[in-house]
């Protein structure tokens, strides 16, 4: 049982390096996310916060592979001022063996008209009930560009000091850089490319499509491993918008994820 245990064990210490959090508008658009606005960088790149001007509540899920157990979910809530914008999130992984909790607290503004940076700070909670807790404190920072009213660039870096937990439990380090470009009113494509410390690199491609005012379509496609992915967002009103994504993997299998946002 103990072996077993371990296994496990192993198993959800490799998810939770390798998965940092997502929202199901970037799980639909091949899991890019340096480039997407509005509160949804909360769980992305931080940078995009800068341009928020009203309160934002955004609730995330993940569900591995349909997997009982392998679940990442979080909360947070962005905090407009004066001067630039905060960030607070929350969020949980894993089981009753094995559990990973995160804090976030972001801050983000515009560095000019055309130019945003963000930063946030990270405290991990890693709990393995046969070997005791440990938590260890990281940082993300991203910039996003409007290079024009069509194009944006940006970049995200996750974990640059390579921190890990005594646990066992490594926390991701990454690097992510992006472009999106609005073909038409009702089209944006974009392009990321992710590299992974202990990855190979990954190349992304999502398209999003205006169907009607208040829905939009989403699909995309990631490398290493191969991965296609498909979603929806319905804008109920002004203030409450819910996005569905799947991610599937020919040998894993599905990944379900929504999310819900309320601006205030």
């Amino acid at each position: 049982m103990k072996r077993f245990l371990a296994c496990l064990i192993v198993l959800f210490s490799l998810l939770a390096k390798s998965k940092a959090q997502s929202t199901s508008k970037a799980l639909s658009l091949g899991g890019i996310s340096t480039t997407l606005s509005e509160r949804d960088n909360l769980f992305l790149n931080p940078a995009g916060l800068a341009s928020l001007n009203n309160i934002e509540v955004l609730a995330v899920t993940e569900q591995y592979y349909l997997l009982d157990g392998i679940n990442k979910s979080g909360v947070g809530v962005v905090l407009p001022i004066g001067f630039g914008a905060f960030g607070l999130t929350a969020s949980n992984f894993g089981f009753s063996e094995f559990r990973q909790q995160k804090l976030g607290l972001t801050y983000a503004r515009k560095l000019m008209d055309k130019i945003s940076i963000g930063a946030q700070f990270n405290y991990f909670q890693t709990r393995i009930p046969e070997y005791g807790s440990a938590g260890k404190i990281s940082f993300e920072i991203g910039l996003q560009a409007n290079l024009n009213k069509d194009i944006v660039v940006g970049t995200y870096i996750l974990n640059p000091q390579q921190n890990e937990n005594t646990s066992g439990a490594e926390l991701p380090t990454l690097l992510r850089t992006g472009i999106s470009y609005q073909v038409s009113k009702k089209i944006i494509t974009a392009l990321e490319l992710e590299k992974d410390i202990d990855f190979p690199l990954r190349i992304k491609y999502g398209i999003e499509y205006k169907l009607k005012e208040k829905f939009i379509l989403r699909t995309g496609f990631s490398s290493r491993p191969a991965n296609f992915h498909l979603g929806f967002g319905i804008q109920f009103s002004d203030h409450l918008t819910i996005d569905i994504g799947n991610k599937y993997d020919q040998t894993l299998g599905l990944t379900p994820a929504a999310s819900v946002g309320y601006s205030f």
